[in-house]
Parts: C-alpha cells; sequence; structure tokens
C-alpha cells in the first residue's frame, strides 16, 4: 500500500514538472537549439532526475526512442506516456518546437482542472483533521482527569504526556500524509533546505520547555525562543518579499527588451532593467551591468544572477537570457515573457485554490486551545464535587496543553508551507499560529 502511495505522489511530482520542462524544451528548440543539447538545458533547469537519467542513458548509446519509452513504461500514467510520445515524435521529425509548447500548454490546462477538483476534496480533510485534533485530545483528557472518579481508572503524569504529546500529534500527522500524497504535483516546490528545518529549532525547545520547565525558568527560555524566531522570520520575510517584488517585475521586463534591435549588447540591456524602476529587479540588473562592466563573461553574470536569489523563475530566465544572448533570438523574449506570466498566474491560483484549507489549519490554532481550556474549565468544576485526589491532575493536564498547542503550530505550519511548496514559510505560519494558541489559551478565562 505505501509503495503505491509512493509510486503515485512520484508520478504526481513528475506530471507537475513535465510541462513547464517540455515547454522550455519547445522554446530552445524554436531559437534553433539541437534537440539533445535542449534537453540538457531544460533537464538542468527543471531539475527532473528521471529526464536526467534519460540523458545519461542516451549519452551512453542507448537510443532516443528507447530511452523516453523506458521512462514512460515505467512512470505508466497517460499524461507522462503522452509528453514521451510528444519527445519522441518532436525528436524523430525534427520539429520547431511549437508542438512541444502547444503539448505543454494543454498539459497544464488538465492540470488546473485536476487540482481545482482536488481542492473540495482538501477543504474536507482538513475539517477532519481539525476536528480529530480537537476533540480526540478533549475527550482524552476528560478521561484522564475524571476517569479515577467515574471509572476507577486512575491515569498518572506519564500517560498524559504519552498520549497528547505523543499518540495524538502522530495521528494527526497520519491524517496530514494521507492528505500529502492526494495532494497533486507542484511544479512551484522548492527544495526544503537544513536552514528551513534549523530555523525550527526554537519551535522544538518551546515545545519540550512546557514540559520540563515551570514558572521563571519557563517564562524565559519561552520568550527567548520566539524572540529568535520572530527575528528569523522578518529577515526571512524581506528576503521573500525581495524575491516576490523581482518575480512580479520580470515580464514587463521581458517584454521591455525584447522590443530592442537584435544587435543591442547585453551591457545595454541590463542598463534599460536597471534605469525602469522595478523595485527589486532593477538593483539585481544593476549589479550584473557593473559586472558586464568588468569584463566578467555573460554566463556567469548570468549564474550569479540566478544565485543571488532564490527564484526559479529567475533561474530559467538567465538559463534562457544566455541563450537567446548565444543564438540572436530575441524574438523568443516576448514567448519567455508569457510564459513567465503565465507560469505566476497559475501559481496565483493554485494558492487560491489551497487557501481553504490553509485558513482552516490556521482557524485550528484558535479553537483548538479554545475548547481545551473550556473543558479544563468544565472538569475543574465537576471535580470539586468528588473527593480530593492525591495529586492534582488538573493542574498537570493544564501545564501540559500548552506543549499540545506548540506542536500542533509546528506540525501545521510545515504541511501547509509543504503544500505551497515553499519550505521556508513554515516559520512564519509557526509563529502565528502559536502566539494565537498562547494567547487564546492563556488570556481568556471560561
Amino acid at each position: 500500500m505505501f509503495e503505491n502511495l509512493k509510486k503515485r505522489k512520484k508520478c504526481a511530482d513528475i506530471e507537475a514538472r513535465l510541462p513547464f520542462f517540455i515547454r522550455t524544451v519547445g522554446l530552445f528548440m524554436q531559437m534553433r537549439i539541437p534537440f539533445e543539447k535542449a534537453l540538457k538545458l531544460a533537464a538542468e533547469n527543471e531539475k527532473l532526475e528521471e529526464i536526467n537519467s534519460v540523458i545519461s542513458d542516451i549519452e551512453n548509446g542507448v537510443g532516443v526512442q528507447k530511452a523516453f519509452a523506458s521512462l514512460a513504461v515505467r512512470y505508466g500514467t497517460h499524461n507522462i506516456r503522452r509528453a514521451m510520445a510528444q519527445l519522441i515524435s518532436s525528436y524523430e521529425i525534427g520539429s520547431s518546437g511549437k508542438e512541444l509548447v502547444k503539448t505543454a500548454d494543454e498539459m497544464i490546462l488538465a492540470q488546473q482542472y485536476k487540482m481545482k477538483e482536488f481542492a473540495s476534496k482538501n477543504a474536507i480533510l482538513g475539517l477532519v483533521f481539525i476536528i480529530t485534533a480537537a476533540l480526540g485530545p478533549t475527550f482524552f483528557l476528560i478521561y484522564a482527569v475524571l476517569g479515577k472518579y467515574t471509572l476507577g481508572v486512575e491515569m498518572d503524569g506519564f500517560g498524559i504526556i504519552l498520549g497528547l504529546l505523543v499518540i495524538f500529534p502522530l495521528i494527526s500527522i497520519m491524517i496530514l500524509l494521507i492528505g500529502k500524497t492526494m495532494t497533486p504535483g507542484s511544479q512551484f516546490n522548492r527544495t526544503t533546505s537544513v536552514k528551513d528545518y534549523l530555523a525550527m529549532a526554537p519551535a522544538m525547545v518551546i515545545a519540550v520547555s512546557f514540559v520540563f520547565l515551570s514558572d521563571i525558568t519557563l517564562m524565559v527560555v519561552v520568550a527567548g525562543c520566539i524572540t529568535a524566531t520572530g527575528v528569523l522570520l522578518l529577515k526571512r520575510y524581506a528576503h521573500e518579499r525581495g524575491i516576490e517584488d523581482i518575480e512580479k517585475y520580470l515580464p514587463d521586463a521581458l517584454f521591455c527588451i525584447a522590443s530592442l534591435p537584435p544587435s543591442t549588447k547585453i551591457e545595454k540591456i541590463f542598463a534599460v532593467i536597471a534605469d525602469a524602476g522595478y523595485p527589486g529587479l532593477s538593483a539585481e540588473a544593476e549589479k550584473s551591468k557593473k559586472q558586464l562592466e568588468s569584463n566578467i563573461k555573460t554566463g556567469i553574470v548570468l549564474e550569479d544572477l540566478s544565485k543571488r536569489n532564490d527564484s526559479p523563475i529567475l533561474k530559467r530566465v538567465s538559463l534562457m537570457l544566455e541563450q537567446v544572448f548565444n543564438t540572436n533570438s530575441f524574438g523568443t523574449l516576448t514567448l519567455l515573457a508569457e510564459d513567465i506570466s503565465g507560469y505566476l498566474e497559475i501559481k496565483k491560483q493554485r494558492a487560491n485554490l489551497l487557501s481553504m484549507q490553509k485558513y482552516t489549519l490556521l482557524l485550528g490554532g484558535i479553537i483548538i486551545p479554545l475548547i481545551l481550556k473550556m473543558s479544563i474549565g468544565l472538569m475543574e468544576d465537576v471535580a470539586s464535587f468528588f473527593p480530593p485526589s492525591d495529586e492534582n491532575i488538573i493542574s498537570f493536564a493544564l501545564s501540559i496543553v500548552p506543549a499540545y498547542i506548540t506542536i500542533y503550530s509546528i506540525t501545521t505550519s510545515m504541511y501547509i508551507a509543504d503544500m505551497e511548496g515553499e519550505g521556508s514559510k513554515s516559520l512564519r505560519y509557526f509563529f502565528i499560529t502559536l502566539i494565537g494558541g498562547l494567547l487564546i489559551f492563556y488570556l481568556i478565562n471560561l
């Protein structure tokens, strides 16, 4: 079962990236770049391991038809077979690349319909997750606190920690993993780096602190971790905002330079962009212009431009620009500008379709603390009618709930960021959910 789910997810990821890979190959072929070189350049940009494997087979003497047919058989979905058949056909007849672009557009349109169909199902899954994450721990705490008086079953602190901080979070993670396998692949996913995981370290410290620390020590550690998270968040937000500004104005800049004469030097092109006043993008163009004026090679300048900014769109544009200058194919800049505009529009549509589940999970960060605080308040009232226990189990349960809120914030923030394809945003969602949840839990008296 898990193997089938893994293969299904793998196929979905390949299908998501294939249209843009095929479109890139088509644009390169319209620049009159040979088919095999176009494949290598496009594969380098899209980072498709399966295509790199095909290219490696071709270089080792396996025929183009056989190499692509093998990939189609290995991942036998309709869309993958269709894409491979179109690539083989383009290679055999030596097409101009327009057929590949048309096929890619049709595949992108099919993915949009598929995403709309999934969005409604995923919203229901989000509600199931919230119900499980809220009602499960609530009934468990009622059993743990009042079970001694009503059922004759006594639970100690370790049992509460095991149930609330281990078992229920694992159930929640399992539900989210099921949702992840159902989610259509995204061509917008960025690779989650080590920095993304290290940025969540303060979150882990907060969760552990609520279990093992108390009083002043707890307040100092939690305040310190929240402050550190806030500082990291501000730095990341500034970086992400800069990238968004660059991507937003890229199509306008490409349309602008597409109108320049084919003989225009690259220094002049970057000067035009630098003087256009595009937020973020003009500053980057100014840096590249100065590098070119220092006699640094065009390829190195464009590579440095993409490395300075963690943007797959800018990386693609840099790769394309290098080939445009090498082949003097300024006419394709208009096609590239339209391509980037469509790319950004699809990204926006995907975010809108997934917004229902995202806001459901974020809202859960407020609802769950509220329900747990109300439940513990009711349990205190009910327990007052029974003989006092040897251990104040209600106070212990009350002290453990913030740790559960923290774990919920970590889990949902990483899932939402992964769903959006931007792991760096997990810190932002964690901060919002945790602060909101703790304020609700500590400041509202019911």
